[in-house]
């Protein structure tokens, strides 16, 4: 249908944009993931792969299939990436959406308690890092690598090219009106998409050049560093809750507290002039 014909041209024009495309610097360093449960998405990951394996008619026709936890999500909701091979032409393109609507039958789904959402990209675009700047996620490729299976195709979930951290400062500095804009409703949400999570990710990589993009890790990490100035266990249980609206006014006016103090630093940071982590090429860029 004119549907299916438009959203090919679409991908297609996507992937001609991006594999023009890519960046190389020294890369940012991460933390250990002492804090996260060893396997903790193994049993998603096997349901998904027995789900989608299954239907070979669909498997047959794409280049592989990428599933990760979306990022600063607390309950865990997967995104499933199926990669579409290069020159897939038109007709194949709508046998292969016309397969999603008939086995899969939605863009979402779930089952155990697991929550999946799928996308159609283009397999060359996946193997590079710009893909995953500028959109609502702040180190989106750095939680891919870490955390994304390939259910089968290629053997890694992203490239290896490094991003440097002064690329890394700059993408924060693009991602901060994602979080000002509609700031009071976040906390009552609980939006997969912004959440107190990502800005608290924000501050530590600021503050100390770490990436962590687990909601629980974040929680350990920030505890840690910030000490009193974190919120409360009680704070973060009310945060990580699915949809925890304005029920406990308590918990609530202090979460949403603590949201606006912590955008408050992030900004400060990223507007101020000490950055002594950066190189000096950094500096001079963002002057």
């Amino acid at each position: 249908g004119i549907r299916e014909q438009i959203f090919y041209e679409t991908l297609g024009k996507t992937e001609e944009f991006f594999v023009k495309y890519s960046s190389s610097l020294e890369a940012a360093k991460t933390v250990d993931s002492a804090s996260v449960e060893q396997g903790l998405h193994d049993e998603a990951y096997d349901f998904l792969s027995s789900k989608l394996l299954g239907i070979s008619d669909l498997t047959s026709r794409l280049a592989g299939v990428l599933v990760y936890p979306t990022p600063y999500c607390h309950p865990y909701f997967y995104q499933v990436d199926l990669l579409l091979p290069e020159n897939i032409s038109a007709e194949e393109f709508a046998e292969l959406t016309g397969l999603l609507r008939k086995e899969v039958r939605g863009r979402e789904f779930g089952a155990k308690g697991r929550r999946f959402s799928i996308t159609l990209v283009p397999e060359r675009v996946c193997r590079t890092h710009l893909v995953y700047r500028g959109r609502s996620f702040p180190f989106l490729a750095e939680h891919v690598a870490r955390y994304g299976k390939m259910l089968f195709g290629p053997e890694q979930a992203t490239t290896e090219e490094p991003v440097g951290r002064d690329d890394l400062f700059e993408w924060c500095r693009i991602f901060l009106p994602f979080h000002a804009f509609n700031l009071g409703r976040r906390v009552e949400h609980s939006s997969r998409t912004l959440n107190f999570c990502q800005i608290a990710a924000v501050r530590l990589f600021l503050e100390t050049g770490e990436i962590v993009t687990d909601p629980a890790e974040i929680r350990v990490r920030h505890r840690v560093v910030f000490g009193g100035k974190s919120p409360s266990a009680a704070v973060w249980d009310y945060m990580l809750r699915d949809k925890p609206g304005r029920k406990d006014h308590t918990l609530y006016r202090s979460a949403a507290s603590h949201l606006r103090q912590e955008l408050g630093e992030v900004e400060s940071m990223l507007d101020g002039e000490e950055r002594q982590w950066l190189s000096p090429e950094g500096k001079e860029s963002l002057r």
